[in-house]
């Protein structure tokens, strides 16, 4: 069973803030009246962009929350991940501590080797 990781649509993303500004652009041209057709059909179009929007803010909303760690906070996703480039840190240091312990054929070397293999 092949499971795929929960994706995020970035071009629809990457689109929201233009689709905004052209919602707002044509929300503010409009001067409705009862009489003027033009205005009316230009009503109809903000409320499709409106629609629009709403529906890919929707679906956006949707794919961040079962993304994992999608309910963090952007300042909890920061501070785990400064955690774990701290312990990734401790635990270069330790390993490079232990390589220059254990005796190898080669020597010095030895310790070498594995201290590039952990970066």
């Amino acid at each position: 069973m092949d499971t795929q990781p929960p994706t995020f649509d970035t071009t629809l993303a990457s689109h929201l803030f233009p689709q905004l500004v052209q919602l707002i652009q044509a929300a503010s041209l409009q001067k409705p009246t009862a009489e003027d057709p033009e205005a009316r059909v230009a009503k109809v179009e903000v409320g499709k962009q409106a629609s629009h929007l709403r529906s890919a803010l929707a679906a956006l909303r949707t794919q961040a929350a079962a993304l994992p760690a999608g309910e963090m906070s952007l300042d909890d996703q920061a501070w785990l991940i400064e955690q774990l480039e701290e312990r990734l840190e401790t635990k270069k240091t330790e390993l490079s501590s232990l390589a220059k312990l254990i005796p190898s054929d080669s020597g010095a070397e030895g310790a070498n080797q594995i201290a590039m293999e952990m970066d």
